[in-house]
């Protein structure tokens, strides 16, 4: 079988360009179907690492690794990643980081795997998944909800938008007897269901309903929010996710190289049918002036249930990355901090 363009061209020359540290200590695992852990590594950050043998495919890391680096190319907020490599040293005196399924627990094979930088020491910096309402617009950059609803069609995200919300970092400057009050930022996260996941295809009809996403929760101002990340879209190089897959590691293309060089062609003619989609799937989405009316509406007819607390699977509170239910009560109460 021909050896496709990538694999030939993952090189030292491209992983030189890339960011490859060690694992060095087991933090704890993570929520979600990956089986994610939270690891310290060498270069003193802390990375949620997706394993190369995970529940849901190698693939994933792929469309992870690929969606981060368009997401950084585009300017929309998203991890830093990372290739963390797990030595057999490590995964020895860390029997915690393996694979669990119905049948027991699978050891996790040394080398290198996907870690996405987490923002800051997890013992003092508090992560969340999920911000009510009423907080969202403490937001300081949710109009980067609009720049990855633009990847998300054009890359067929067959899951919903993942984001965590952090604090901004305290301004040097200020005083201390009077803090500036600190907004929240948002990093869009969980790429791996990006090229409708392992099966890597661009259809259509598998783009998911994005009517969650915190643009729906304030409102947008119209057409012209999306207008500037088209720009940014058309304007991109042709050459960043060719450039950044070349950087991949080569047991995670594996015998796919082929398949990844069909996807990417796929991406490059889907690019011209993004303005297209926009203008089919942005219609689930109200208006600032939709929602201004309805919240009109609220105040005179009285208190109102959400249509996010009418959602058994939302949180009226906000909810802490990664941490199990039980976990949850103590750090919630940091919201107003």
């Amino acid at each position: 079988m021909p050896k496709s363009q990538i694999t030939q061209t993952v090189s030292t020359d491209f992983a030189a360009e890339r960011n490859d540290v060690q694992a060095t200590a087991f933090v704890r695992k993570m929520r979600g179907r990956s089986q994610a852990c939270l690891l310290h590594a060498s270069d003193g950050h802390y990375y949620v690492v997706k394993l190369a043998t995970n529940p849901q495919h190698r693939r994933v890391l792929i469309n992870e690794w690929a969606i981060a680096a368009l997401m950084r190319a585009l300017s929309i907020a998203t991890p830093q990643t990372a290739v963390v490599w797990l030595s057999p040293e490590f995964l020895a005196e860390n029997p915690e980081v393996n694979i669990q399924s119905r049948t027991g627990s699978t050891p996790v094979e040394p080398g290198p795997h996907l870690g996405s930088r987490y923002p800051g020491d997890p013992a003092t910096t508090v992560v969340y998944d999920f911000l009510p309402q009423a907080v969202l617009p403490q937001v300081s950059n949710l109009s980067h909800f609009a720049g990855a609803f633009v990847v998300d069609l054009w890359t067929v995200n067959v899951d919903v938008r993942q984001a965590i919300f952090f604090r901004e970092a305290q301004k040097e400057n200020a005083p201390a007897d009077h803090p500036t009050p600190r907004r929240f930022v948002a990093e869009m996260i969980d790429h791996g269901s990006a090229f409708n996941g392992a099966v890597w295809s661009l259809d259509d009809s598998r783009i998911r309903d994005h009517s969650g996403s915190p643009l729906n929760g304030i409102g947008y101002a119209g057409p012209d929010d999306f207008s500037s990340w088209l720009d940014r879209v058309e304007k991109l190089s042709e050459t960043v996710l060719h450039d950044s897959c070349r950087a991949l590691p080569a047991q995670w293309v594996n015998d796919d190289g082929i398949a990844l060089e069909r996807l990417l062609q796929g991406l490059a003619e889907r690019r011209r049918r993004i303005a297209e989609l926009l203008a089919s799937h942005a219609r689930v989405f109200r208006t600032q002036s939709d929602t201004n009316q309805q919240n009109n509406q609220s105040v005179r007819a009285g208190p109102a249930v959400s249509s996010e607390s009418s959602r058994p699977s939302r949180s009226p509170v906000p909810v802490p990355f990664g941490i199990p239910v039980q976990s949850r009560k103590t750090v919630t109460a940091t919201i107003g901090g």
